[in-house]
């Protein structure tokens, strides 16, 4: 059965929670989703943790990678 969204692209030019979000359920009903990161470093989420520890560089939090499942970044 094809997604309800297949053949939808949507640009998500977002941080944070909320938009990130929005766009992952867009993704998960089959919307091509391409998010847009900052050429510096990046969706700050990548570096977020509920705990307040440091990541190791190259690793992203488990928040960010919930958030950006089925997406594609550039």
């Amino acid at each position: 059965m094809t997604p309800p969204l297949a053949g939808l692209r949507v640009v998500e030019l977002a941080t944070d929670i909320a938009a990130p979000y929005a766009t992952k359920l867009l993704a998960d009903a089959g919307a091509d989703v391409i998010k847009v990161e900052q050429p510096a470093g990046g969706d700050p989420m990548r570096r977020w943790t509920s705990s307040g520890a440091e990541l190791p560089p190259g690793e992203d939090g488990v928040l960010f990678r919930f958030l950006n499942t089925s997406k594609r970044s550039v």
